[in-house]
């Protein structure tokens, strides 16, 4: 079982409508020798940029959804600190609210499809908690409702740097 909490930064069209944001979530991990196989949820909230907003309010866009992949531990036996890399795909959806920008404030996208790459390293703090800082690189449904449709990084959503608290090692 994983918490996390950090800060995420959108990129691509989304990083031209909207500031860095909050990220929290959290999964299930079953763990085998050396690999995991995690299952989770996470969402990101970012502000409106002052591009969009115009002094006029306090929008927010959403980016939120669940992820599951596998999770790969590289053992360190000599050194109490446990290099990880993952990788997954993500059912993500993107909504923005408060946005002000004419007769519809409000902006829902499809759920849709992508994939989500990340690194970090876990630090034992006891035989059986970690905190576990690391980051993740999200690609999938841009502003544009597509992977690549109103540019950016080809659907590149969002890179969050974030810390968990596990109950074990992994």
């Amino acid at each position: 079982v994983e918490a996390r909490a950090g800060v995420a930064f959108p990129s691509g069209d989304l990083g031209e409508a909207a500031e860095s944001g909050l990220s929290l979530g959290g999964a299930v991990t079953f763990h085998l020798p050396f690999i995991g196989i995690y299952a989770g949820y996470s969402r990101a909230e970012f502000s409106a940029n002052e591009i969009v907003q115009e002094d006029q309010g306090d929008g927010t866009y959403t980016d939120q959804g669940f992820e599951a992949g596998v999770r790969l531990g590289i053992p360190t036996p000599l050194v109490p600190i446990d290099p990880w890399i993952k990788g997954g795909l993500v059912y993500h959806n993107i909504e923005g609210s408060g946005l002000e920008t004419g007769p519809d404030d409000n902006f829902e996208g499809d759920r849709g499809w992508g994939f989500e790459v990340g690194a970090g390293l876990g630090f034992g703090l006891g035989p059986k908690i970690s905190i576990v800082p690391g980051v993740t690189y999200t690609r999938g449904l841009d502003l544009s409702g597509s992977l690549d449709g109103a540019g950016g990084i080809g659907g590149l959503l969002a890179r969050t740097d974030h810390s968990s608290l596990t109950p074990d090692h992994a």
